[in-house]
């Protein structure tokens, strides 16, 4: 393939997600929907009853992730995200 086909199909590619960032599209893998029983845990975790290792095991979470969850359900009582 010549440079010039590479660079023509390069420009192409980058308008079409420039396109696809303005109408709001997402890109990535959906994320997987929190365990029901999460915000119990949650809670709990939050009050100190669990630390972030367990919380995170009883969820079937990496440690990341229930932080990233956590902070989700923290900021304005929005859902985490996948529910």
């Amino acid at each position: 393939m010549s440079d010039a086909e590479k660079a023509v199909r390069r420009r192409r590619q980058r308008e079409g997600i420039e396109k696809a960032k303005r109408e709001g599209r997402r890109f990535g893998r959906s994320p997987l929907p929190a365990p029901d029983n999460f915000y119990s845990v949650y809670r709990r975790w939050a009050s100190k009853e669990l630390n972030v290792e367990e919380a995170a095991k009883l969820c079937g979470f990496s440690r990341g992730t229930f932080y990233r969850r956590a902070k989700e359900a923290a900021q304005g009582g929005r859902e985490p995200n996948g529910l």
